[in-house]
């Protein structure tokens, strides 16, 4: 008898070895089941904001990921705010399963993360007092 529990505990540790842990489930998989898309957000107007007596949300971002989950039939819940120094790593922690806020591509943060193509471009522009000597230099020197 000591012999066969032995022999059972051996091959049961051997399957156990042997044997690969349970498929850990991906966002994908987990979205396709529950046809729910887990937000992370940025809330920040005009783009997305949240009133807070209400409890609705509205702003452009808002509008872009509302359209993309209708179109494919899923519910965007927005389950964790965010911040924007932290978004890959709350990514990667399975916080979210997207940024439903617009970002800007940064090229570290690009290494961790896939990006959508632009939803709209923003310009960026440069002001200064026009008695700044700094800038006399012309356009792109800065003195």
């Amino acid at each position: 008898m000591q012999k066969f529990r032995l022999g059972f505990l051996a091959a049961a540790l051997a399957c156990a070895v042997l044997i690969p842990p349970a498929h850990a489930e991906t966002a994908l998989e987990r979205i396709r089941k529950t046809n729910t898309l887990h937000c992370g957000y940025v809330s920040y107007a005009p783009a997305l904001i949240k009133d807070l007596k209400t409890g609705l949300w509205s702003g452009f971002d808002y509008d872009v990921v509302k359209a993309v989950s209708e179109r494919l039939l899923l519910k965007a819940e927005y389950a964790a705010e965010t911040g924007w120094a932290t978004v890959p790593a709350d990514l990667d922690a399975r916080k979210f399963d997207m940024l439903c806020s617009t970002y800007w591509i940064h090229p570290q943060a690009a290494k961790f993360m896939l990006f959508s193509r632009p939803v709209y471009f923003q310009p960026v522009f440069v002001v200064a007092r026009a008695d700044d000597p700094r800038f006399d230099g012309g356009a792109g020197r800065y003195e």
